[in-house]
């Protein structure tokens, strides 16, 4: 195996600018956040950002169908969703308090000019919930699970 090394001060900007975006469409403590990204830097500093600000992460497949999105969507409570671009969650989702962001270019440059608040950490409660995972609802709906910020 060989060595690397990670050079934390661009991830930590990176994540410290990401969770500014967030602030800026009203994420909060508390704020469930679903996010229907491909495996990537994009979902990992999403996921990191959120967990900077106590939001609880929502992880969605987005190759499911969008009823299914929809159904995760609803079900977990999401105030924000970022998509991908032209994904067809974008022009299909029923009149919702999930306000959906496509992560593109634009939202690229947005999160690149928030200003660097690097003071941005949330006073999360260890035993809050900080990630909801879904089941696939193979023997019916999906059930989501809960994960806790101490696991």
């Amino acid at each position: 195996m060989t060595k690397s090394r990670w050079d934390t001060p661009p991830w930590t900007r990176g994540v410290d600018r990401f969770a500014s975006e967030l602030l800026g469409v009203g994420v909060q403590t508390g704020s469930r956040v679903a996010m229907a990204l491909l495996n990537g830097v994009d979902i990992v500093v999403g996921f990191l950002a959120c967990m900077r600000l106590g939001a609880i992460w929502v992880g969605i497949n987005p190759k499911l169908g969008v009823s299914e999105q929809h159904f995760k969507l609803g079900d977990s409570g999401a105030a924000v969703a970022l998509v991908l671009p032209g994904s067809p969650i974008l022009r299909s989702l029923p009149e919702s308090d999930c306000q959906i962001i496509a992560v593109d270019e634009e939202f690229a440059r947005s999160v690149a000019a928030q200003p660097l608040r690097t003071a941005i950490r949330a006073a999360v409660d260890p035993h809050a919930p900080a990630a909801i995972s879904y089941t696939s609802g193979t023997t019916g709906r999906p059930k989501g699970g809960c994960t806790v910020s101490t696991t």
